[in-house]
């Protein structure tokens, strides 16, 4: 894209989720501003970070993102949006419990630009029914609806492809967002629980980043000391196309920067050329869907 901007600084928090909505909003207003302050271009937030991750609350907590100028309802977007016009910044809002007209609640992260408009959103779409015994149940399908299309946040900087946590297993998913969409950075607001991540987080982080030849980020919540709570795995990162860790937390609150150079991407892509030596005579990936990006422009003021 003519114009764009080869290197940016991408502000990923992982921030510790508390039990009430309106600390949780205030908590991360006041940590994109401490990313703004050290100069991020680009602020990604967690997966659910506006409340604790189980049914009780996504039902309890849930807002809308549509119409967030006029709804007193959407807290979260509307702290969103301001923050973003405010400070001239892109934000990747993690994700909230977006409550629908259609009276489902969705796992859904709101995109918003420079300007304060929501560009784009993007609800999960593959929901995280999971059955390990004696370490891990959950079943998000009781009480979460999926998502119908896919995202791709279009800025100055890049093309980032949304998904969220569970999301990141189907490489399917990731590969039409880079293929077909153009993404170069691929981000994945990301409650994994601990023993998940323990297994899997490292290996499927390098390799959507290796796959896709892309960038990659996840952004988890940090995990309380309250061991009652939803324990995330934390470790949320950066990690560039030839599947280099640039950055990682603990499993504590933090901030983590890295200044994202789009070089590498081409760097990589132009000696390892899998993009074009692909055997679409004999295999093809294709999405079934007709529209991507779901239609925003009515929620822009």
């Amino acid at each position: 894209m003519d114009g764009i901007k080869k290197t940016f600084k991408l502000a990923v928090i992982q921030m510790e989720v508390q039990r009430s909505k309106v600390m949780n909003v205030m908590k991360a207003e006041e940590l994109i501003e401490e990313a703004v302050t050290n100069g991020a271009n680009v602020v990604v937030l967690p997966e659910m970070f506006i409340c604790n991750y189980d049914r009780q609350s996504f039902e309890e907590n849930a807002e809308p993102i549509v119409n967030y100028t006029e709804d007193e309802n959407a807290t979260a977007a509307r702290m969103l949006s301001k923050m973003a016009k405010t400070h001239g910044v892109c934000i990747i809002g993690g994700s909230i419990p977006e409550k629908r007209e259609d009276g489902f609640v969705y796992n859904t992260t709101a995109c918003f630009n420079k300007n304060g408009d929501l560009a784009t959103k993007y609800s999960k779409v593959h929901l995280f029914d999971i059955d390990i015994p004696g370490r891990a149940t959950f079943k998000e399908s009781e009480f979460l609806k999926p998502g119908t299309s896919f995202a791709v946040f279009d800025t100055e900087y890049c093309k980032f492809g949304i998904g969220i946590c569970y999301d990141v297993r189907f490489p399917d998913l990731s590969q039409i967002l880079c293929r077909e969409m153009g993404a170069e950075v691929l981000v994945f607001p990301a409650a994994f629980t601990k023993p998940t991540g323990e297994m899997h987080w490292d290996i499927l982080r390098k390799g959507r980043a290796v796959d896709n030849q892309c960038f990659v980020t996840f952004c988890s919540p940090a995990r309380p000391e309250d061991a009652s709570r939803y324990q995330p795995y934390g470790h949320s990162c950066i990690v560039d196309p030839w599947g280099k860790v640039l950055e990682e937390c603990g499993h504590e609150e933090e901030i983590i920067y890295s200044d994202i150079d789009l070089s590498v991407l081409d760097e990589m892509r132009s000696q390892i050329p899998c993009s074009t030596q692909r055997r679409t005579d004999l295999y093809q990936l294709k999405a079934t869907v007709k529209s991507h990006n779901e239609d925003v422009s009515m929620y822009i003021p």
